[in-house]
């Protein structure tokens, strides 16, 4: 259930930022590029963090 929750949160939020980029006038759309550059920097910190606990609890 928890799953299904955090998925459905990951889409709404990434259709509000297709929404948010097509909508806001271009000297706004600066903040959502730095929004989407925090999320860019977090994901191979978070991937090499699934990996590490992948290899640890695999028997």
């Amino acid at each position: 259930m928890a799953q299904k929750v955090f998925s459905l949160v990951v889409i709404v939020v990434a259709i509000a930022m297709g929404v948010l980029a097509s909508v806001l006038p271009s000297e706004r759309l600066a903040d959502l590029v730095l929004i989407s550059k925090f999320f860019l920097s977090m994901v191979p910190v978070l991937l090499v963090g699934a990996l590490i606990k992948y290899l640890i609890r695999a028997e």
